[in-house]
């Protein structure tokens, strides 16, 4: 399980995944899965207030980090 903050709350997401699959898994609706090459903006998620794709970025990448949707 990867942690991190989710939208202000603690949050253990799955991992082996993308960020963007990881945020569905969980139910979360709001990123949405687009291009799948990190161009239209579509699953674009705040990670350490930067706007970052999460179509294509491993979950991993979130841990101990806040991410914002």
């Amino acid at each position: 399980m990867i942690r991190c903050t989710l939208n202000g709350a603690p949050a253990a997401l799955p991992g082996g995944m993308t960020l963007l699959q990881a945020l569905r898994a969980l139910g979360l609706n709001t990123p949405r899965f687009g291009c799948g090459e990190e161009r239209c903006g579509a699953c674009h998620v705040l990670l350490e207030g930067r706007s970052t794709p999460s179509c294509a970025l491993p979950v991993e990448a979130a841990e101990g980090r806040a991410v914002v949707t």
